[in-house]
Protein backbone atom coordinates (compact mmCIF):
# COMPACT_ATOMS: atom_id res chain seq x y z
CA UNK A 1 0.00 0.00 0.00
CA UNK A 2 1.39 3.30 -0.93
CA UNK A 3 -0.85 5.37 1.32
CA UNK A 4 0.90 8.60 -0.04
CA UNK A 5 1.41 11.87 1.83
CA UNK A 6 -0.78 14.87 1.24
CA UNK A 7 -0.59 18.28 2.90
CA UNK A 8 -3.55 19.16 5.09
CA UNK A 9 -4.52 22.74 5.81
CA UNK A 10 -6.18 23.93 9.00
CA UNK A 11 -9.04 25.61 7.19
CA UNK A 12 -11.24 22.58 6.65
CA UNK A 13 -11.63 19.74 4.20
CA UNK A 14 -13.06 21.78 1.35
CA UNK A 15 -10.17 24.23 1.40
CA UNK A 16 -7.62 21.44 1.63
CA UNK A 17 -9.02 19.79 -1.46
CA UNK A 18 -8.95 23.02 -3.45
CA UNK A 19 -5.21 23.37 -2.76
CA UNK A 20 -3.73 19.86 -2.86
CA UNK A 21 -4.49 16.76 -4.88
CA UNK A 22 -3.20 13.23 -5.38
CA UNK A 23 -2.96 11.11 -8.53
CA UNK A 24 -2.03 7.50 -7.71
CA UNK A 25 -0.99 4.85 -10.24
CA UNK A 26 -1.29 1.14 -9.40
CA UNK A 27 1.68 0.63 -11.71
CA UNK A 28 4.07 -1.81 -10.10
CA UNK A 29 2.74 -5.00 -8.49
CA UNK A 30 6.14 -6.51 -7.72
CA UNK A 31 7.23 -7.08 -4.11
CA UNK A 32 8.90 -9.89 -2.19
CA UNK A 33 7.88 -8.53 1.18
CA UNK A 34 5.47 -10.29 3.52
CA UNK A 35 3.30 -7.57 5.09
CA UNK A 36 0.18 -9.18 6.58
CA UNK A 37 -2.11 -6.39 5.37
CA UNK A 38 -0.75 -6.22 1.81
CA UNK A 39 -3.37 -5.55 -0.87
CA UNK A 40 -1.38 -7.35 -3.57
CA UNK A 41 -2.06 -11.01 -4.21
CA UNK A 42 0.75 -13.55 -3.98
CA UNK A 43 0.72 -13.89 -7.76
CA UNK A 44 0.95 -10.12 -8.25
CA UNK A 45 3.88 -9.84 -5.84
CA UNK A 46 5.88 -12.33 -7.93
CA UNK A 47 5.73 -10.16 -11.06
CA UNK A 48 8.89 -8.56 -12.43
CA UNK A 49 7.08 -6.50 -15.05
CA UNK A 50 4.70 -3.66 -14.18
CA UNK A 51 0.91 -3.75 -14.50
CA UNK A 52 0.77 -0.73 -16.85
CA UNK A 53 2.64 0.10 -20.06
CA UNK A 54 3.32 3.54 -21.51
CA UNK A 55 0.23 3.50 -23.71
CA UNK A 56 -1.97 2.82 -20.68
CA UNK A 57 -0.13 5.41 -18.59
CA UNK A 58 -0.55 8.11 -21.23
CA UNK A 59 -4.26 7.40 -21.67
CA UNK A 60 -4.76 7.41 -17.91
CA UNK A 61 -3.08 10.79 -17.48
CA UNK A 62 -5.37 12.28 -20.12
CA UNK A 63 -8.44 10.85 -18.40
CA UNK A 64 -7.25 11.93 -14.94
CA UNK A 65 -6.75 15.50 -16.14
CA UNK A 66 -10.53 15.74 -16.57
CA UNK A 67 -11.04 14.87 -12.88
CA UNK A 68 -8.25 17.02 -11.43
CA UNK A 69 -8.56 20.77 -11.94
CA UNK A 70 -5.70 23.12 -11.20
CA UNK A 71 -4.02 22.59 -7.82
CA UNK A 72 -1.30 24.28 -5.83
CA UNK A 73 0.29 20.94 -4.97
CA UNK A 74 0.06 17.61 -6.80
CA UNK A 75 1.44 14.33 -5.47
CA UNK A 76 1.89 11.72 -8.20
CA UNK A 77 2.05 8.28 -6.60
CA UNK A 78 3.79 5.45 -8.45
CA UNK A 79 3.09 2.12 -6.70
CA UNK A 80 1.91 -0.36 -5.53
CA UNK A 81 4.82 -2.60 -4.44
CA UNK A 82 8.60 -2.41 -4.76
CA UNK A 83 9.15 -0.27 -7.84
CA UNK A 84 12.92 -0.35 -7.34
CA UNK A 85 13.20 -4.06 -8.22
CA UNK A 86 11.28 -3.97 -11.51
CA UNK A 87 13.12 -4.49 -14.78
CA UNK A 88 15.31 -1.61 -15.94
CA UNK A 89 12.87 -0.36 -18.60
CA UNK A 90 10.56 0.70 -15.77
CA UNK A 91 12.76 3.80 -15.46
CA UNK A 92 11.65 4.77 -18.98
CA UNK A 93 8.01 4.26 -17.96
CA UNK A 94 8.32 6.42 -14.86
CA UNK A 95 10.11 9.21 -16.72
CA UNK A 96 7.46 9.05 -19.45
CA UNK A 97 4.70 9.26 -16.85
CA UNK A 98 6.27 12.27 -15.14
CA UNK A 99 6.61 14.07 -18.47
CA UNK A 100 2.97 13.43 -19.43
CA UNK A 101 1.75 14.63 -16.05
CA UNK A 102 3.83 17.78 -16.36
CA UNK A 103 2.38 18.44 -19.84
CA UNK A 104 -1.28 17.63 -19.22
CA UNK A 105 -2.08 18.60 -15.62
CA UNK A 106 -1.97 22.09 -14.14
CA UNK A 107 -0.28 22.57 -10.77
CA UNK A 108 2.16 24.91 -9.08
CA UNK A 109 4.26 22.26 -7.35
CA UNK A 110 4.42 18.56 -8.01
CA UNK A 111 6.35 15.66 -6.54
CA UNK A 112 6.61 12.11 -7.86
CA UNK A 113 6.26 9.63 -4.98
CA UNK A 114 7.63 6.18 -5.84
CA UNK A 115 6.87 3.19 -3.62
CA UNK A 116 9.39 0.63 -2.38
CA UNK A 117 9.66 -2.00 0.35
CA UNK A 118 13.47 -2.19 0.03
CA UNK A 119 13.24 -6.00 0.00
CA UNK A 120 16.24 -7.08 -2.05
CA UNK A 121 19.86 -5.97 -2.45
CA UNK A 122 20.06 -2.44 -1.07
CA UNK A 123 22.92 -1.24 -3.26
CA UNK A 124 21.01 -2.10 -6.43
CA UNK A 125 17.89 -0.30 -5.18
CA UNK A 126 19.83 2.83 -4.25
CA UNK A 127 21.33 2.83 -7.73
CA UNK A 128 17.88 2.42 -9.30
CA UNK A 129 16.45 5.19 -7.09
CA UNK A 130 19.21 7.56 -8.16
CA UNK A 131 18.55 6.70 -11.81
CA UNK A 132 14.82 7.37 -11.44
CA UNK A 133 15.42 10.72 -9.74
CA UNK A 134 17.84 11.84 -12.46
CA UNK A 135 15.63 10.77 -15.36
CA UNK A 136 12.46 12.30 -13.90
CA UNK A 137 14.20 15.61 -13.26
CA UNK A 138 15.63 15.59 -16.78
CA UNK A 139 12.35 14.83 -18.55
CA UNK A 140 9.86 16.76 -16.42
CA UNK A 141 11.65 18.95 -13.90
CA UNK A 142 9.76 17.21 -11.10
CA UNK A 143 11.42 16.10 -7.89
CA UNK A 144 11.12 12.49 -6.77
CA UNK A 145 10.61 11.12 -3.29
CA UNK A 146 10.39 7.49 -2.23
CA UNK A 147 7.56 6.00 -0.19
CA UNK A 148 9.18 3.30 1.92
CA UNK A 149 6.69 0.74 3.21
CA UNK A 150 7.80 -0.51 6.62
CA UNK A 151 6.81 -3.92 7.94
CA UNK A 152 6.56 -3.39 11.74
CA UNK A 153 6.70 -7.14 12.32
CA UNK A 154 10.41 -6.95 11.45
CA UNK A 155 12.40 -5.80 14.45
CA UNK A 156 15.98 -6.84 13.71
CA UNK A 157 18.73 -4.24 13.88
CA UNK A 158 19.76 -5.21 10.36
CA UNK A 159 16.34 -4.33 8.93
CA UNK A 160 16.25 -0.93 10.60
CA UNK A 161 19.84 -0.22 9.60
CA UNK A 162 18.85 -0.95 5.99
CA UNK A 163 15.98 1.54 6.19
CA UNK A 164 18.20 4.26 7.64
CA UNK A 165 20.96 3.59 5.09
CA UNK A 166 18.47 4.13 2.25
CA UNK A 167 17.06 7.35 3.70
CA UNK A 168 20.59 8.68 4.30
CA UNK A 169 21.71 7.80 0.76
CA UNK A 170 18.75 9.66 -0.74
CA UNK A 171 19.26 12.69 1.49
CA UNK A 172 22.95 12.96 0.55
CA UNK A 173 22.13 12.95 -3.16
CA UNK A 174 19.66 15.81 -3.02
CA UNK A 175 20.27 19.51 -2.96
CA UNK A 176 20.29 20.97 0.56
CA UNK A 177 18.36 23.91 -0.91
CA UNK A 178 15.39 21.79 -2.05
CA UNK A 179 12.03 23.00 -0.75
CA UNK A 180 10.56 19.52 -1.08
CA UNK A 181 10.33 17.33 2.03
CA UNK A 182 12.32 14.16 2.45
CA UNK A 183 11.15 10.67 1.66
CA UNK A 184 8.05 9.16 3.25
CA UNK A 185 7.83 6.20 5.63
CA UNK A 186 4.58 4.21 5.63
CA UNK A 187 3.97 1.84 8.52
CA UNK A 188 1.88 -1.04 7.16
CA UNK A 189 0.21 -2.29 10.34
CA UNK A 190 -1.36 -5.65 11.07
CA UNK A 191 -3.43 -6.39 14.17
CA UNK A 192 -1.55 -9.56 15.12
CA UNK A 193 1.97 -8.09 14.83
CA UNK A 194 1.60 -4.73 16.58
CA UNK A 195 4.96 -3.50 17.88
CA UNK A 196 5.37 -1.96 21.33
CA UNK A 197 4.41 1.69 20.61
CA UNK A 198 7.14 3.48 22.57
CA UNK A 199 10.03 1.35 21.34
CA UNK A 200 8.69 1.51 17.79
CA UNK A 201 8.37 5.30 17.83
CA UNK A 202 11.91 5.60 19.20
CA UNK A 203 13.14 3.69 16.15
CA UNK A 204 12.07 6.72 14.10
CA UNK A 205 13.12 9.47 16.48
CA UNK A 206 15.13 12.04 14.57
CA UNK A 207 13.54 11.28 11.19
CA UNK A 208 12.75 14.65 9.63
CA UNK A 209 10.22 13.45 7.09
CA UNK A 210 6.62 12.16 7.18
CA UNK A 211 5.79 8.92 8.98
CA UNK A 212 2.38 7.71 7.81
CA UNK A 213 0.37 4.94 9.45
CA UNK A 214 -1.63 2.73 7.07
CA UNK A 215 -4.24 0.21 8.17
CA UNK A 216 -7.73 -0.98 7.25
CA UNK A 217 -9.15 -3.83 9.31
CA UNK A 218 -11.20 -5.20 6.44
CA UNK A 219 -8.08 -6.27 4.51
CA UNK A 220 -5.87 -7.27 7.44
CA UNK A 221 -5.32 -11.02 7.76
CA UNK A 222 -4.48 -10.46 11.40
CA UNK A 223 -7.98 -9.27 12.32
CA UNK A 224 -9.98 -12.07 13.91
CA UNK A 225 -12.93 -9.95 15.05
CA UNK A 226 -14.06 -6.59 16.35
CA UNK A 227 -11.89 -6.85 19.45
CA UNK A 228 -8.84 -6.73 17.20
CA UNK A 229 -10.00 -3.38 15.80
CA UNK A 230 -10.38 -2.08 19.33
CA UNK A 231 -6.85 -3.28 20.09
CA UNK A 232 -5.45 -1.47 17.05
CA UNK A 233 -7.32 1.69 18.04
CA UNK A 234 -5.66 1.62 21.46
CA UNK A 235 -2.28 1.12 19.74
CA UNK A 236 -3.01 4.20 17.61
CA UNK A 237 -3.61 6.24 20.77
CA UNK A 238 -0.35 5.12 22.37
CA UNK A 239 1.65 5.72 19.19
CA UNK A 240 -0.02 9.14 18.81
CA UNK A 241 1.19 10.12 22.27
CA UNK A 242 4.73 8.91 21.58
CA UNK A 243 4.80 10.71 18.22
CA UNK A 244 3.86 14.00 19.88
CA UNK A 245 6.44 13.51 22.61
CA UNK A 246 9.22 12.74 20.11
CA UNK A 247 8.19 15.35 17.57
CA UNK A 248 7.55 12.87 14.72
CA UNK A 249 5.88 14.22 11.59
CA UNK A 250 3.19 11.56 11.95
CA UNK A 251 0.00 11.33 9.89
CA UNK A 252 -2.01 10.15 12.92
CA UNK A 253 -1.26 13.47 14.61
CA UNK A 254 -1.58 15.95 11.75
CA UNK A 255 -4.62 14.41 10.09
CA UNK A 256 -6.54 13.83 13.31
CA UNK A 257 -5.95 17.38 14.50
CA UNK A 258 -7.02 18.83 11.17
CA UNK A 259 -10.13 16.64 11.05
CA UNK A 260 -11.13 17.94 14.47
CA UNK A 261 -10.70 21.55 13.32
CA UNK A 262 -12.61 20.87 10.10
CA UNK A 263 -15.47 19.18 11.95
CA UNK A 264 -15.85 22.14 14.28
CA UNK A 265 -15.88 24.72 11.49
CA UNK A 266 -17.88 22.57 9.07
CA UNK A 267 -15.33 23.24 6.35
CA UNK A 268 -18.10 24.63 4.17
CA UNK A 269 -19.89 21.26 4.21
CA UNK A 270 -23.42 21.11 5.55
CA UNK A 271 -24.07 17.38 6.07
CA UNK A 272 -22.17 14.28 7.08
CA UNK A 273 -22.76 12.81 3.62
CA UNK A 274 -21.18 15.93 2.07
CA UNK A 275 -18.18 15.36 4.32
CA UNK A 276 -17.93 11.72 3.25
CA UNK A 277 -18.17 12.63 -0.43
CA UNK A 278 -15.53 15.35 -0.07
CA UNK A 279 -12.73 12.93 0.85
CA UNK A 280 -12.90 11.58 -2.71
CA UNK A 281 -12.68 14.92 -4.49
CA UNK A 282 -8.93 15.35 -4.07
CA UNK A 283 -7.76 11.82 -4.92
CA UNK A 284 -7.78 9.97 -8.25
CA UNK A 285 -6.59 6.40 -8.74
CA UNK A 286 -5.45 4.62 -11.87
CA UNK A 287 -5.87 0.92 -11.14
CA UNK A 288 -3.79 -2.03 -12.34
CA UNK A 289 -5.64 -2.31 -15.66
CA UNK A 290 -5.66 1.43 -16.37
CA UNK A 291 -9.16 2.35 -15.16
CA UNK A 292 -9.38 5.88 -13.79
CA UNK A 293 -11.66 6.66 -10.85
CA UNK A 294 -11.84 8.60 -7.62
CA UNK A 295 -10.40 7.17 -4.43
CA UNK A 296 -10.71 8.20 -0.80
CA UNK A 297 -8.12 10.10 1.22
CA UNK A 298 -8.42 8.84 4.80
CA UNK A 299 -6.56 9.31 8.05
CA UNK A 300 -5.22 5.77 7.63
CA UNK A 301 -4.10 6.05 4.01
CA UNK A 302 -5.33 6.32 0.43
CA UNK A 303 -8.12 3.91 -0.49
CA UNK A 304 -8.69 2.60 -4.00
CA UNK A 305 -12.27 1.25 -4.27
CA UNK A 306 -11.02 -1.38 -6.73
CA UNK A 307 -8.65 -2.77 -4.12
CA UNK A 308 -10.68 -2.25 -0.95
CA UNK A 309 -14.06 -3.95 -0.32
CA UNK A 310 -16.19 -0.79 -0.45
CA UNK A 311 -19.26 -2.41 -1.92
CA UNK A 312 -19.70 -0.08 -4.88
CA UNK A 313 -18.75 3.40 -6.00
CA UNK A 314 -20.77 5.38 -3.47
CA UNK A 315 -20.11 5.22 0.26
CA UNK A 316 -23.01 6.25 2.48
CA UNK A 317 -22.87 7.48 6.07
CA UNK A 318 -26.28 5.91 6.75
CA UNK A 319 -24.86 2.65 8.19
CA UNK A 320 -22.74 4.69 10.62
CA UNK A 321 -25.82 6.59 11.76
CA UNK A 322 -27.60 3.29 12.41
CA UNK A 323 -24.66 1.97 14.43
CA UNK A 324 -25.03 2.53 18.15
CA UNK A 325 -21.35 3.18 18.89
CA UNK A 326 -21.05 5.66 15.99
CA UNK A 327 -24.27 7.49 16.86
CA UNK A 328 -23.11 8.07 20.42
CA UNK A 329 -19.58 9.08 19.46
CA UNK A 330 -18.70 12.77 20.02
CA UNK A 331 -16.16 12.52 17.19
CA UNK A 332 -18.52 11.31 14.48
CA UNK A 333 -18.12 14.42 12.30
CA UNK A 334 -14.34 14.41 12.67
CA UNK A 335 -14.28 10.71 11.80
CA UNK A 336 -16.29 11.26 8.62
CA UNK A 337 -14.04 14.21 7.68
CA UNK A 338 -11.08 11.84 8.04
CA UNK A 339 -12.54 9.19 5.73
CA UNK A 340 -14.26 7.25 8.49
CA UNK A 341 -17.28 6.33 6.36
CA UNK A 342 -14.98 4.54 3.90
CA UNK A 343 -13.05 2.79 6.69
CA UNK A 344 -16.32 1.80 8.39
CA UNK A 345 -17.72 0.36 5.14
CA UNK A 346 -14.58 -1.66 4.36
CA UNK A 347 -14.47 -3.12 7.87
CA UNK A 348 -18.21 -3.82 8.09
CA UNK A 349 -18.27 -5.65 4.75
CA UNK A 350 -15.35 -7.86 5.76
CA UNK A 351 -16.67 -8.93 9.17
CA UNK A 352 -19.93 -10.31 10.46
CA UNK A 353 -22.24 -8.75 12.97
CA UNK A 354 -22.39 -5.36 14.62
CA UNK A 355 -19.62 -4.05 16.84
CA UNK A 356 -19.90 -2.69 20.37
CA UNK A 357 -16.60 -0.83 19.82
CA UNK A 358 -15.45 1.81 17.35
CA UNK A 359 -15.58 0.16 13.93
CA UNK A 360 -12.87 2.33 12.37
CA UNK A 361 -10.33 2.34 15.17
CA UNK A 362 -10.22 6.14 15.10
CA UNK A 363 -12.06 7.12 18.28
CA UNK A 364 -9.00 6.63 20.52
CA UNK A 365 -7.00 8.80 18.09
CA UNK A 366 -9.47 11.68 18.34
CA UNK A 367 -9.57 11.34 22.11
CA UNK A 368 -5.81 11.88 22.17
CA UNK A 369 -5.97 14.69 19.61
CA UNK A 370 -8.54 16.45 21.80
CA UNK A 371 -5.96 16.62 24.59
CA UNK A 372 -3.30 18.42 22.55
Amino acid sequence: MSSLRMPWTTTGTASMQAESRILNFDYCGNCHGKCRACLLSEEERKRDVPFLNQKQLGAAVTAAARLLPRSEFLAIGVGRGNTLTLRENSVDDIAFLASRVRDELTFDRGILEVSTSLVGRLEDQIERANEIEARVEETSGLETRFVVVINPALSSEGYWRLLCDFFEAMEQRRSPHSEAPGDIAVVNLSADTLPEPSAFAHRMAGWHFPVNVAWVGGVDEGVAGWNAIDQVGRWFADFYEESVRLGLDCSLVSRAQNALVASESGGGLSTLQDMADAVSESLVFVDHVGRVHRGAFTLLGDMDPMRFPLGGKEVSVAPMLRNRSCRACPYLAACVHAGGAHLFTANALAMEGSSPVCMTGLKPVFEKADLY
